[in-house]
């Protein structure tokens, strides 16, 4: 498995096409995300809070759509920072609202189909057997971890 520093360096250099990657983390640990965060020096995101805070006032239901995650991905994807990779937790929260098809669908069009974004997204999925479902295809898995995009905190 890549050491977490080893993928975020290659997610900020200009090496690949599409800089999408994923953290894997014990859900025991989510906890302490934020605190990974500020110790490899990269910018963070509560991809929950970014959801509710783009919500138009007043309202009541939001349906969450693998194409309004990967808009909210690629919105993130834009912003002008002076870091140029970016950690998105709670993630999870908001795949688990998708079928099965949709979650498909969004994991490879973030690790396929997002080139040359200003800034890299290494998103941060607790993993355990019940979260297993939330994961990409072990195909989309395999192509993370060749191209050092895949790390796991232990």
């Amino acid at each position: 498995m890549n050491k977490l520093e080893d993928v975020v360096k290659t997610l900020r250099s200009s090496v690949l096409r599409v800089r999408t990657g994923l953290l894997l983390i014990p859900s025991n640990k989510m906890s302490l995300i934020v605190d990974e965060a500020i110790r490899i020096d990269i910018e963070h995101f509560d991809a929950n809070e970014y959801w509710l805070e783009k919500l138009p006032k007043n309202t009541k239901f939001a349906k969450i759509s693998s194409k309004k995650i990967i808009k909210m991905a690629d919105d993130i994807s834009q912003i002008q920072s002076l870091d140029q990779c970016v950690l998105i937790y709670n993630f999870d929260l908001l795949i688990s609202f998708l079928k099965y098809e949709d979650r498909k669908t969004l994991w490879a069009h973030l690790i396929n189909n997002m080139p040359h974004r200003p800034r890299a997204l290494l998103l941060a999925i607790p993993f355990s057997k019940e979260s297993k479902e939330l994961l990409p295809s072990k195909k989309h898995l395999d192509l993370l971890e060749k191209e050092l995009r895949l790390a796991t905190l232990t």
